[in-house]
């Protein structure tokens, strides 16, 4: 066999092999280091390795998995591993999306474009380099996708993949549920007995049962008296923290105006701009309706529920929520392409070569915008504080990212060892002046409580002469920004 025919016959595997080199090399180059970027990332640099409990939802799912792979994996800090993760379930998704067009029948190198440009669009490549949940949740939705169409194709065993794998993914993102409308259309254009067919009912209760007992977890994490880290849980407020807690008040919140005349744009904007293909997947829409109408009509649902519900939740980061969106774009242009492939001579030749481009020019547009990998200000400056004191210590600070970022140091790294601790600072200044004076202690959240005499420290709390008219003595600057307090003496005795 010469060299071409092997290429040939190989081109998938090559193809992949391509897929995951080129992707592992983008998101490595551009990975964030340590610890920083935000205060949420920090904390879920840590909770995985000490099993904490987060903000609500919960996400007990990636909470376990980000456990094992920072256990298990041997190289680099907690921090470097945690976002790590984020790129190995990133790349994990391009795969999927890839193996579900080729199964959809387009050649490996048109799907291996596709599924570049998703890995390489600006919204899931911002997510791939720093410890978060959503490039997870973009591996199961599309993981679930796959499993239903091959389902649709007469694979029999994929229903019990698709649900299994849906109902896992509760217990990672509670957005999964924007994916029922599709799925429950895809059921019935599928197999609609499968709603009463006793075998496949038992089976749906059985892993709704068992989605539903990952958050267990936080009964287990909770009670635990070696865990400190528990945000918001109490142990009996369950059913307002998995359905989201206090962010239920900013969901469905724009009126329908607000929502034609403000988000909408909006929604349109950040799509071209991470993913602009909005020609290509209204082309895959129309030639996927008559090549595999079911699928095309329940990627469609999902497109269309997924943004209805993004573009109603009002929060500052909401720019991670439609990378669903993005999944839906990639999907709908990889079938668009299908008609492509029927094309005779140059006029495939012609038309392929603009869209094969499209991941360099994602790359080349997106590299500089998402690179974390000189985002180590943060880092050195929470480094060159613990250095600073050392032990013995109580650092305050009225940054939540900063407060995060010593919570790092002190539960993944060992710093509590040292007996430093970190509070905030602002609301609790009488209690700051009550430990000083060696009265009331620290009652301290998320950590434990530091003992009677240690120093105080105030690090990014203001200048000398603000501390001072809060009623402190500045001991002294011992880094940039960090000052050693104490009471005049009048006040301290």
């Amino acid at each position: 066999m010469d060299m071409s025919a092997w290429v040939r016959a190989n081109s998938s595997s090559l193809a992949l092999f391509s897929l995951v080199l080129i992707l592992g090399w983008a998101y490595t180059s551009t990975l964030l280091p340590g610890v920083g970027f935000s205060g949420d990332t920090a904390k879920f640099q840590f909770l995985g390795k000490i099993l904490g409990i987060p903000h609500p939802t919960g996400y007990p799912l990636y909470l376990v998995l980000n456990n094992l792979f920072v256990t298990l994996f041997p190289f680099g800090s907690v921090a470097y591993k945690a976002n790590l993760l984020s790129a190995v379930f990133a790349t994990g998704g391009c795969v999927v999306l890839f193996k579900l067009l080729e199964y959809l029948g387009l050649k490996p190198l048109l799907a291996l474009s596709v599924a570049l440009a998703l890995g390489l669009s600006r919204i899931l490549w911002s997510q791939a380099v720093v410890a978060e949940v959503y490039t997870l949740h973009l591996l199961l939705m599309v993981s679930v996708i796959y499993a239903l169409a091959r389902w649709h194709s007469g694979e029999e065993k994929m229903f019990y993949v698709a649900t299994g794998l849906y109902a896992l993914s509760f217990g990672n993102h509670l957005t999964s549920i924007t994916l029922l409308p599709a799925f429950i259309y895809m059921t019935l254009a599928t197999n609609y007995k499968a709603f009463i067919q006793p075998r496949k009912v038992l089976w749906v209760l059985g892993v709704v049962i068992l989605g539903a007992l990952q958050y267990s977890y936080l009964f287990w994490r909770y009670f635990n008296p070696d865990v400190y880290y528990a945000e918001v849980f109490n142990g009996s407020n369950l059913i307002t923290y998995v359905t989201g807690g206090d962010f239920k008040n900013v969901m469905f919140t724009y009126t329908g105006q607000q929502l034609w005349g403000e988000r909408l744009p909006f929604v349109l904007t950040l799509l071209s701009r991470s993913l602009p293909l909005w020609g290509l997947a209204a082309l895959g829409a129309v030639v996927g309706l008559k090549r595999h109408k079911h699928v095309t009509l329940g990627v469609l649902i999902y497109f269309f529920s997924h943004t209805f519900y993004a573009m109603n939740y009002d929060i500052p980061d909401i720019a991670v929520y439609f990378i669903p969106c993005t999944l839906g774009l990639a999907l709908l242009g990889g079938v668009a392409l299908l008609a492509l492939q029927n094309l005779e001579g140059e006029g495939r030749s012609i038309a392929a070569a603009p869209l094969l481009l499209i991941p360099l020019v994602l790359l080349l547009l997106n590299y500089r915008s998402v690179d974390m990998s000189q985002q180590t200000a943060d880092q050195r400056g929470v480094e060159a504080v613990l250095a600073a004191v050392q032990e013995r210590a109580v650092i305050l600070t009225p940054n939540y990212n900063t407060y995060e970022y010593f919570l790092y140091y002190l539960l993944a790294e060992g710093w509590e060892e040292q007996d430093v601790y970190v509070a905030f600072f602002g609301g609790n200044i009488d209690t700051t002046k009550a430990y000083l004076r060696g009265g009331t202690p620290y009652d301290l959240a998320n950590t434990k409580n530091p003992p009677p005499g240690l120093r105080v420290y105030c690090y990014l709390c203001g200048d000398a002469a603000r501390l001072q008219s809060l009623g402190f003595r500045v001991e002294m600057t011992v880094a940039g920004g960090l000052y050693g307090l104490e009471l005049p003496q009048s006040n301290s005795e």
